[in-house]
């Protein structure tokens, strides 16, 4: 997801990258998350408790997802929303880490 950061090369053809990505990367990506899902029956990636794996994946998704100030997240969540599990998962990260973001970014929060 390099393309989406002004710092690396990739940004210059963000939008060609941006294609592969919501049509092949993105869409596997929680398709595997989706399965993990549906295998474990927990509520966070690795169990039932909040873990790493869900800080690892999390912030990424909901950066994209659930920032206003990114342009693309409609696209990015219109493809979420067909992995339902993965879904209310990232709603869930997103919800969890709500507060934090408020009280510790010295930034408007993120979503």
């Amino acid at each position: 997801m390099k393309f989406t950061i002004p710092l690396f090369d990739t940004y210059k053809e963000k939008d060609k990258h941006f294609l592969e990505f919501i049509t092949k990367w993105l869409p596997n990506f929680l398709s595997t998350i989706e399965t993990t899902f549906e295998k474990n029956d927990t509520k966070w990636l690795a169990g039932n408790e909040i873990t790493l794996a869900d800080f690892a994946i999390g912030c990424h998704l909901v950066r994209l997802a659930f920032n206003h100030r990114y342009e693309n997240q409609h696209i990015i969540r219109a493809v979420l929303a067909k992995h339902p599990k993965t879904k209310a998962w990232a709603e869930a990260f997103r919800d969890h880490t709500a507060d934090y973001w408020a009280a510790n970014n010295s930034y408007e929060a993120p979503f």
